[in-house]
């Protein structure tokens, strides 16, 4: 009697569909949360800013070659089969050489993998080649994360000339008519780049080469891209006429 007068009292109180619809109500609210927690969750993909990449139609090397290893290093980059849509084009090819041995008159055939990353507007940003592709993607995607666009608007050049030509009458002597001649080695002269004057993500810096055994490859002005890691670019650019890829390392040495 005891209980079921409690239980009359409950119910009259608070009813017994009243009880379910807020249990009800409490059930689609931990719905609606975990709704709106995974919604809050899309942004945070597309805060990864992924890259898409389309592979040239020149390339020689197939996506599903190059997507896994790529994709290792920089899991936030895709294909794309729209060019117009790329962020990046990648041109990807095996590279066949052939030397001839004088001595033994054989020929020798030698494969490397070659990848060159452009942007959208077809401008270099890296260029890597080698043996091994795991390698070259892994330059690949290091452009990719710490590249830059700088602009070249200004550069002092540094000539150097050796002259170790001899003279005919001999190399230190001089002969009888005392006119010069080519020696094994003959005249030497190197060019490089010394400063760059550069603005990169809106200020003005100047770029000392620290090429300190080969010196830096000069470049006309323009804009280019580089690989920044605090102190240091590494600017990438494609030689005109013989059309080689050029790596120039710089250290930031003022402003101007």
């Amino acid at each position: 009697m005891k209980v079921s007068l409690t239980t009359s009292l409950f119910t009259s109180l608070y009813g017994v569909d009243n009880r379910c619809s807020r249990m009800m109500t409490g059930i689609a609210t931990l719905s609606l949360l975990a709704f709106l927690a995974a919604m809050n969750q899309r942004p945070l993909l597309a805060q990864t800013n992924e890259k898409k990449i389309y592979l040239s139609d020149e390339s020689t090397i197939y996506a599903k070659d190059i997507g896994k290893p790529l994709q290792k290093e920089c899991p936030n980059t895709s294909f794309t089969t729209e060019k117009e849509k790329s962020d990046y084009i990648l041109d990807a090819k095996v590279i066949t050489t052939t030397t001839t041995s004088y001595e033994s008159h054989t020929q020798e055939s030698q494969t490397t993998d070659e990848v060159v990353l452009f942007d959208k507007d077809h401008r270099l940003v890296r260029a890597s080649s080698g043996s091994n592709l795991g390698n070259a993607l892994k330059d690949i995607c290091h452009a990719i994360k710490n590249s830059i666009l700088i602009e070249i608007v200004d550069s002092q050049t540094m000539t150097e000339s050796l002259d170790v030509r001899g003279v005919s009458g001999g190399t230190g002597l001089v002969g009888a008519v005392g006119t010069i001649v080519n020696d094994t080695a003959g005249r030497r002269t190197h060019t490089d780049n010394s400063l760059l004057y550069v603005v990169a993500n809106g200020e003005h810096a100047i770029l000392d080469c620290y090429e300190r055994r080969k010196g830096c490859v000069p470049t006309g002005n323009g804009k280019y891209y580089a690989e920044f890691d605090g102190e240091s670019l590494w600017v990438d650019f494609r030689m005109p006429l013989i059309h080689a890829y050029v790596r120039n390392h710089y250290v930031v040495a003022g402003g101007w």
